[in-house]
């Protein structure tokens, strides 16, 4: 069995659990990084590198996509994981909404059905290639506060009155939120047999869904119980 076929499997049988493991590690991660790096140091110029960057975020979503497209060509397995299972993959059947049906309306559910196919073909290599070009960008900018002659990183903490230790906990900050978005790669390789781990060892979140949702399908509306009681009680003698 092939590695898209593997993650498809895990995605069909626990699209939530995969959400929740998948953020799991990725604060694990965070946490861990930002521990490490307050031990081992870094640069001041890393906090202004990521402060700086991240009101790019919708600036640079042209680059982000234009990433999930190459990466989705470079490496056609991304293109064949199902990503769209985590969006509609834990909604029972009888619970979608009644547009989707093509009978009533057929153009919504076409319209439904492109936009899941463009979800399953670029969803996996766009977050893997939204995290890689954020932390190039980081790096980039970086780099650029760390050499520059003007000292202007010094000049801006001067400016806003940072402490030197506040700056050195940002910095921390900063490289455990770039610890996560390094290690997507690897989140999404260790989820044929991360996520089932997660299930039986931490919590099956789906089997837990489905179990209240049978449950409050079984039970039987209070009015209908109520009625059989009222009707029993009025047939008593005086």
């Amino acid at each position: 069995m092939c590695f898209a076929s593997s993650v498809n499997n895990v995605l069909r049988r626990y699209p939530t659990t995969a959400f929740a493991y998948t953020a799991a590690v990725r604060y694990t991660i965070f946490g861990v990084g930002s521990v490490v790096c307050s031990f081992v140091g870094v640069p001041t110029e890393l906090a202004l590198g990521f402060a700086v960057t991240r009101p790019l975020k919708r600036v640079r979503l042209p680059l982000d996509l234009a990433s999930a497209y190459y990466l989705s060509r470079l490496v056609p397995t991304l293109a064949k994981i199902e990503i769209s299972q985590l969006l509609t993959g834990g909604l029972p059947q009888a619970e979608q909404p009644a547009f989707f049906t093509r009978e009533k309306y057929p153009r919504l559910h076409d319209l439904w059905q492109r936009g899941g196919d463009l979800i399953d073909r670029y969803g996996a290599a766009y977050f893997v290639g939204r995290d890689l070009v954020g932390l190039l960008v980081v790096t980039w900018a970086t780099c650029m506060f760390a050499l520059d002659p003007f000292t202007v990183a010094s000049s801006l903490m001067n400016w806003t009155g940072v402490t030197p230790e506040f700056a050195a906990t940002l910095s921390s900050i900063a490289g455990g939120a770039l610890c996560a978005s390094a290690s997507t790669p690897l989140v999404l390789v260790s989820l044929p047999t991360g996520v089932p781990l997660f299930a039986e060892k931490v919590c099956d979140v789906d089997d837990w869904v489905r179990r209240n949702t049978d449950f409050a399908q079984a039970q039987p509306p209070q009015e209908a119980q109520s009625q059989p009681q009222q009707a029993k009680g009025d047939s008593k003698p005086p």
